[in-house]
């Protein structure tokens, strides 16, 4: 199986604590949270939950994009990548504030995008 193959399996435990570690939730590296997602999305942490899963989903697109590379998926594209999606989603949440929609915890999100930048190392100063 993909997740035990030791290239992914090394990643997807880095990715895991970077992920616990941002949005401060109790997160494993199981198989089931990044292909089933988290189950546990209640009040203000719905949004932190919210945040790990786009890093769970951009894994699971950057496995699927290099599947016949010759080289594993590794840390430095993901966070590069997750910072693209994490943009997008920032980007249509402040659409939905310009126009008058408040969303609980939305703030999470420009605290997130914060961090992704400053552990972004593929990124000029």
């Amino acid at each position: 199986m993909t997740w035990t193959f030791p290239p992914i399996l090394r990643v997807w435990q880095d990715i895991t604590k970077q992920a616990a570690a941002w949005s401060r939730l109790p997160l494993l590296p199981t198989t089931e949270s990044c292909l089933l997602g988290i189950r546990k999305k209640q009040g203000r942490d719905k949004q932190k939950y919210r945040c790990a899963e786009l890093a769970f989903v951009v894994f699971k697109r950057l496995i699927a994009t290099q599947w016949k590379s010759p080289s594993a998926p590794d840390i430095h594209r993901w966070t590069s990548d997750l910072l693209h999606w994490a943009n997008v989603e920032l980007h249509a949440l402040n659409t939905l504030r310009d126009i008058g929609v408040v969303i609980n915890g939305a703030d999470i999100w420009d605290s997130f995008v914060d961090q992704l930048k400053e552990n972004d190392d593929t990124r000029t100063p």
